[in-house]
């Protein structure tokens, strides 16, 4: 992987991953509109935060980046909802020990495509953010992202019985 991906990969984790934990709203449930009030959401809250005190940067840069990667989250999101469903599948497969080759190899393909189309998504923002940023403030960036993927993987980790993986079945 190129170092540029291993740049954006925590950052996209980082944005992508309190949106895997949030259960889906019912059906029948009016949706509210997002409010304007940044203390209502909290995920953007903490990136903010972050983009400035960890980071360093300077309130315009903060949110000239935090612009960029609005912009990509409606698309991320859809295609972190298509690699849950893929693993979904795969899984499901795996568990009932199916010998239905055909579904592993759909499964697989939807893992790799979708894969492949995040990490364009994450090439494309990171190019608009890399024009934002310093080598210094990218580093940084980096480095508080990665930092925070660590924590919340090995968070996750230890709420699933068995790691992340679940049980290994004897």
């Amino acid at each position: 992987m190129t170092p540029i991906r291993w740049m954006l990969l925590p950052m996209f984790l980082s944005v992508a991953v309190p949106a895997w934990a949030a259960p889906p709203a019912p059906a029948s449930a009016p949706v509210a509109a997002p409010s304007a009030d940044p203390s209502d959401r909290p995920f953007e809250t903490v990136r903010s935060r972050i983009l400035r005190e960890r980071v360093g940067l300077t309130e315009e840069k903060a949110v000239r980046v935090e612009t960029i990667l609005k912009k990509y989250a409606p698309e991320r999101k859809r295609i972190n909802g298509n690699l849950k469903e893929s693993r979904q599948k795969l899984r499901a497969l795996v568990t009932l020990n199916s010998d239905d080759q055909s579904a592993y190899k759909s499964a697989l393909e939807g893992l790799r495509t979708n894969r492949k189309a995040l990490a364009d998504l994450m090439d494309r923002a990171f190019i608009e953010v890399s024009k934002e940023l310093t080598a210094k403030e990218q580093g940084k960036l980096f480095l508080v992202l990665d930092n925070m993927r660590g924590r919340l993987g090995a968070r996750f980790a230890r709420r699933v019985p068995g790691g992340r993986m679940g049980p290994a079945n004897p």
